[in-house]
């Protein structure tokens, strides 16, 4: 008997551990859970208009000489409430850039400047995740949304 309490304990302790804890109340008096949707009826949203968030990146970005011979893919994941607050966000995957003072200079300016809409499923506001790839070629920036469709 104290050997099945204590995997319970251990499996709570463990849950606890992973998940985390983002209840909180959005429009209607819903509240979010703690379970991020990996396929919604309509995804996140990114509201800021890719154009000038490419704009602001290239002014705001500070670029060193040795960026300047730098091309690659840096892709970021964004953990978004269904209040539409990023959660959390991180470097995903990079192919020809390092993981270098400039993919955390990006993703500052990203966490910064970014505006969320949350993601839609059975007309109820979701946590999801958001995948924003910023194409790096030679000083110049280019910034590819998750729905390649977005302006």
């Amino acid at each position: 008997m104290k050997k099945i309490a204590a995997v319970f304990f251990l499996i709570f302790l463990t849950g606890n551990i992973f998940c985390q804890n983002i209840h909180q109340e959005v429009e209607g008096g819903r509240i979010c859970d703690t379970l991020f949707c990996i396929s919604t009826e309509y995804p996140v949203r990114l509201k800021n208009n890719i154009s000038e968030l490419q704009k602001t990146l290239s002014d705001q970005i500070t670029l060193y000489p040795e960026d300047l011979e730098k091309s690659g893919t840096l892709t970021y994941v964004f953990k978004i409430t269904c209040a539409g607050i990023n959660k959390g966000s991180h470097l995903e995957s990079h192919k020809g850039i390092d993981q270098s003072g400039l993919s955390i200079r990006i993703l500052k300016i990203l966490d910064e400047t970014c505006i969320w809409s949350p993601a839609i499923d059975f007309e109820n506001p979701v946590n999801a995740f958001y995948h924003l790839t910023i194409d790096f070629q030679k000083g110049k920036i280019l910034v590819v949304p998750q729905n390649k469709n977005e302006n």
